[in-house]
């Protein structure tokens, strides 16, 4: 099996497990929305991405720590301390900084949320920093100790699953669509992936008592861990300043909205993620034995996946798109034009492909680390001029900029120290394909003589989809992808 099949295949498993997160996260986030509204939403999802940045500021990088140290340690014992240490550091800067922002509660709603109405709401949060915060470590933990399949379990099944059928039990049987039960529904979800994440760890004997001996492997995972905090604030930041910028300058209307939106453009992102993770170790091997030819081909024939797959849900939600936000309720049908602009923003990424997995590989993590804040402290700044005599539109436009940007200068340090250049014009290809698609489809749904939404959803969705995928076949892959597609799917039937 070559390198990109190998690729392609692992990342197809990943992605179909994110599938089913995806999936019931869709579902809460559809029922929230028509449920609570736009505003109570907005609320949520405000609030709650203040308490997500501190989860993953608390972790202090002892996740990137652990994965960076376990994987040498040849003490058992020492290895369980380590986890141990991590989750009990976890833990009590947890309460003391819950203490704190209780305490505190009047003046983060005055001053850091500019809206002292959502005291409440963030008080009520609060309490989850933990929960969130371990959730998160746990990924690192279970990487590095072995059965990253319980991560995946609690955090890709039990969890989203537990949040909406808490929410239903919520909304149907005590008849409460506030805020609250958007607050207590993430109460249950969390604490249950907790407990089966720590009972995993208890059986397995990892969470144990700390000893003296060990104090100078705790000090080096602090020193190691500290500095890689920033790795996953800048990565959380990218992805959630808009709405803190949004909710903090505009309302919380604002936010709910722009919030569905952009859970939607995300939609196609999932092969992007899973498909750039796989091809790292890929990349790195190549890169440690020079073989910059491999690692060009490589890079260029799994982002042509990612490629394919991200076209075919920007033309699916260029399509459909309105239809899908009528769903949500009256309130977030003003989101059209901030789909169409945040869903190209997700083209662009995938047609210039996982250049930040690539460059951290390659040698150029300081790099990254700097185009990365560049482009935070830019998006901020844009966001905050344009929010509001734009509103939400002008942060939506804000992001394209920042993707095509961001990517441009990533691939011209790439350039600048390897000397090859990342241009793919098979990638125009694809996104022509894309249109040839769409044009006839969107021009026969202008003429559309049913009103139901699934009719309308399922027969043009499947439409665009099948022109879209056979002129793919036909125009867009090489005979080598045709191979290994056709072996995949002999191999899957046997």
């Amino acid at each position: 099996m070559s390198q990109v099949r190998s690729i392609t295949t692992r990342s197809g498993i990943l992605f179909f497990g994110k599938i089913i997160d995806a999936f019931f996260m869709f579902v809460f986030n559809l029922l929230a929305a028509k449920f609570i509204g736009a505003e109570g939403y907005g609320t949520y999802v405000y609030v709650s991405t203040l308490i997500m940045f501190l989860a993953i500021g608390i972790k202090l990088g002892m996740d990137h720590g652990l994965t960076a140290m376990l994987p040498s340690m040849r003490d058992d014992r020492r290895e369980k301390e380590l986890v141990s240490f991590s989750v009990y550091c976890l833990l009590a800067i947890s309460l003391v900084l819950g203490i704190l922002f209780i305490f505190g509660a009047d003046f983060i709603a005055d001053t850091v949320m500019n809206n002292p109405n959502l005291k409440q709401a963030l008080v009520l949060f609060v309490p989850l920093m933990f929960p969130i915060s371990f959730v998160q470590m746990s990924e690192g933990i279970f990487r590095s100790v072995g059965g990253i399949k319980h991560f995946f379990i609690g955090k890709n099944i039990i969890m989203p699953i537990s949040l909406v059928g808490f929410f239903l039990f919520r909304v149907i049987w005590l008849k409460d669509v506030s805020v609250e039960s958007l607050i207590f529904s993430n109460y249950f979800a969390w604490t249950i992936n907790v407990f089966y994440l720590v009972g995993v760890l208890l059986k397995r004997r990892i969470l144990v008592g700390l000893s003296r001996s060990n104090a100078a492997f705790f000090k080096k995972l602090m020193v190691i861990s500290i500095p890689l905090i920033f790795v996953g604030l800048i990565e959380f930041l990218m992805g959630r300043i808009d709405a803190y910028v949004i909710g903090y300058k505009l309302t919380e209307v604002d936010v709910g909205v722009y919030s569905i939106v952009d859970k939607l453009a995300y939609i196609g992102n999932f092969m992007f993620i899973t498909g750039g993770s796989m091809m790292a170790p890929v990349l790195a091997r190549y890169y440690a034995d020079g073989n910059y030819e491999e690692l060009r081909s490589t890079y260029f024939a799994v982002n042509r996946w990612i490629l394919i797959i991200n076209t075919a849900v920007f033309g699916g939600l260029m399509l459909l798109g309105h239809q899908v936000l009528a769903l949500f309720g009256p309130d977030f049908m003003v989101g059209d034009g901030v789909l169409y602009a945040l869903s190209f923003a997700q083209l662009i990424n995938a047609f210039f492909g996982p250049l930040t997995f690539l460059n951290a590989m390659v040698g150029l993590e300081k790099i990254e680390w700097r185009i990365g804040m560049g482009m935070l402290i830019l998006n901020t700044v844009l966001d905050i001029v344009v929010s509001e005599p734009f509103g939400i539109h002008g942060v939506a436009v804000v992001s394209i900029f920042i993707y095509l940007i961001g990517n441009i200068i990533r691939m011209w340090w790439f350039n600048k120290r390897f000397g090859i250049s990342l241009v793919s014009l098979s990638g125009f290809k694809i996104i022509l394909l894309g249109v040839m698609a769409y044009l006839p489809v969107a021009f026969a749904l202008k003429n559309n003589p049913f009103s139901g939404f699934m009719v309308t959803f399922i027969l043009f969705g499947a439409a665009f989809s099948l022109l879209y995928l056979g002129l793919v076949w036909i125009w867009g892959l090489n005979r080598l992808d045709r191979q290994n597609l056709k072996k995949m799917i002999f191999r899957k039937n046997q």
